[in-house]
């Protein structure tokens, strides 16, 4: 039997955010907002379009590079080579289209950007669209191997060959010339002074190496702390030269001791993995544009968009690389498109249109980040809220991949109440788990609920209802139910595949009768739903 939990029902549904249709939330919102806990003041970066400056010449241009050859073999120096041939091109590609997007972005050892990288450019900014396209393209720049295979029928151009002497063979052996080389080309190129005091700190840093770093933190306002932000890119770059690498479980990352003494890195986050982007609601690319500086980089993320960011990165790096209840990870033919809404969508708190591929570079899911008085949503909502659709996503994938067959073969109420089982599990084991907030509660365990025989009926707990070990009463409405102890796996393996609606999944359960379940307890369950599934 379940532990019977009578509540206040008018006080509970205070605290209530139910779910989302197959094409938006709707949910009764809460207005808990992360300006109690954080205040905006401690967010200073602008959080507008990445602003660029002047064009620059690059040092690892091959034109200024052959010249910086040319006078130090004159000079003497000896290189394991004749004459120079470039270790790379920078390039631009172009997407006008989400199948050209995922053309390019297919090769996830590529480094792309949304901008050039060989302009000025200030700290400050979350994207970055060139103002002579239309909002549904972009170009994609990155620099890539001489023999780099590229898609067909992408448009592409050459804007430069590079030498990056770290990239080279022999750099190791000839450590010195190469270095020399790379500071002559930088002056060439007029990125360094012929000041006397800039000349002889360049002589002091000659052959000395330095290791740039990153610890990223953000807040969460159930934790009322920071905390790691483990598995975010964080990039580092000096103009054409760019690494990247993968925070670690402690928020870390550190780069190869490659970039020269005296040279500032440009750090940035891009707010994607190979499975996911991170977008705003025009479908572009979503980054944190940080310092450039010759330091280690310590990032604490309290607020603002960049929070939303960071929790969304949170709830997508579980779902595809983390502890997921055994089920099917997110549907993902490609790189899964999540947009970022910085506004209130009343109760559509998010929009899902799946694995459809239209013109332009549009979401496949997008939620929404704002409450009715325009603050930003608390991270455990947000964090729901975006894995409810991640659950859309991973039946998706179980029931065959495909839009037509979810959306036409199952009921809104086999549907919504998947996801919601899918948000309330994840969610409540991301917390209780992974952050040891072992007394959370997501959305009060949705002991809030009532048939109220309207369309919002169907984000019901009826699988949720199957782990717990709550009996779901609520006051003068006779909801009763005795079944607990199914997993979240043998809810997806045994039941999803055949219950499309109210009537087939009593089917389906009866016949697969577990943990002390009977068709008595079950018919119980079920009628608890009967008018739901518009």
């Amino acid at each position: 039997m379940k532990q019977s939990i009578k509540t206040n029902l008018g006080k509970i549904l205070l605290f209530a955010t139910v779910a989302i249709t197959l094409t938006s939330c709707e949910k009764e919102q809460i207005e808990r907002t992360m300006n109690y806990d954080n205040p905006s003041s401690k967010s200073t970066l602008g959080e507008g379009a990445i602003v660029l400056g002047n064009k620059l010449n690059d040092p690892y241009d091959v034109d200024f590079i052959n010249e910086a050859f040319s006078q130090l073999v004159d000079a003497g120096i000896e290189f394991p080579f004749n004459r120079i041939e470039p270790t790379g091109q920078y390039v631009r590609l172009f997407a006008g289209s989400t199948e050209e997007l995922d053309l390019i972005e297919s090769d996830t050892n590529t480094l792309w950007f949304d901008f050039p990288l060989d302009y000025e450019m200030s700290e400050g900014g979350t994207y970055y669209h060139d103002p002579s396209l239309p909002d549904s393209a972009t170009w994609k720049y990155a620099v890539l191997p001489m023999n780099y295979s590229f898609p067909s029928n992408i448009q592409k151009e050459l804007l430069h060959y590079v030498f990056i002497p770290d990239d080279h063979p022999d750099y190791d052996k000839y450590e010195d010339a190469f270095d020399l080389l790379e500071e002559l080309s930088e002056k060439l190129c007029g990125n360094r002074s012929s000041s006397e005091e800039d000349s002889a700190r360049i002589n002091n840093t000659r052959g000395r190496k330095w290791a740039p770093s990153a610890t990223i933190r953000t807040w969460d306002n159930v934790v009322h702390r920071l905390i790691p932000l483990q598995g975010a890119k964080v990039t580092a770059r000096h103009y054409t030269k760019c690494r990247s690498g993968i925070t670690n479980s402690q928020g870390k990352y550190t780069f190869e001791s490659e970039f020269k003494k005296g040279h500032r890195v440009k750090y940035g986050i891009t707010w994607e993995r190979a499975y996911w982007d991170i977008r705003n609601a025009l479908g572009i690319q979503q980054y944190y544009n940080g310092p450039k500086v010759e330091q280690a980089w310590n990032l604490d993320i309290y607020g603002q968009k960049s929070l939303m960011f960071a929790t969304m990165h949170r709830a997508l790096l579980k779902a595809f690389y983390g502890y997921w209840g055994g089920i099917n990870r997110p549907y993902a033919s490609h790189k899964l498109k999540v947009g970022y809404l910085d506004s209130y969508g009343g109760k559509n708190l998010a929009w899902n249109i799946c694995t459809w591929n239209m013109f332009g570079l549009l979401n496949n899911i997008s939620v929404h980040g704002r409450d009715s008085n325009n603050n930003f949503l608390t991270c455990s909502d947000l964090f729901g809220n975006l894995t409810h659709e991640l659950g859309h996503q991973s039946m998706l994938r179980y029931v065959g991949g495909t839009w037509n067959f979810a959306g036409f073969s199952y009921t809104n109420f086999i549907r919504e109440s998947y996801a919601n089982c899918v948000e309330w599990y994840i969610t409540n084991h991301y917390y209780r788990n992974d952050l040891g907030v072992t007394n959370y509660s997501h959305r009060y365990d949705y002991q809030w609920w009532e048939n109220k025989g309207e369309e919002s009926s169907y984000y019901t707990p009826v699988f949720i209802d199957l782990i717990d070990e709550y009996n779901q009463i609520q006051e003068g409405n006779g909801y009763n139910e005795n079944v607990s102890g199914y997993t979240l796996y043998e809810i997806q393996d045994l039941l999803i595949d055949h219950s499309y609606g109210a009537h087939s999944l009593r089917v389906t359960l009866k016949n697969n009768l577990l943990h002390g379940a009977t068709t008595e307890s079950i018919d119980e369950l079920i009628d608890n739903y009967i008018g739901t599934g518009f």
